[in-house]
């Protein structure tokens, strides 16, 4: 079963997306061993402009990534030259 909300510091994140990634193709160098076939379902959470990243390994038993990120912009930037 889906888990349609996911909290985070008390604020509740809605489902945007639940997909399969599968590696289709490996080249160049990883800091972790990946390798074609592997897979991992990847669930998005959104609290505009917030989101929250899970994915969860379908071929490595008990190995979960989450990732916290947001669109919001700095302000302006001037840069003396």
């Amino acid at each position: 079963m889906k888990e349609q909300r996911r909290h985070l510091s008390g604020q509740a994140f809605k489902i945007f997306q639940d997909a399969t990634a599968t590696v289709q193709y490996v080249t160049g160098e990883f800091y972790w061993k990946v390798a074609g076939g592997e897979q991992a379902r990847a669930i998005d959470y959104v609290r505009a402009p917030e989101m929250l990243s899970l994915e969860l390994s379908t071929t490595v038993p008990h190995e979960a990534y989450e990732s916290f990120g947001s669109t919001r912009l700095a302000g302006p930037t001037h840069l003396k030259g």
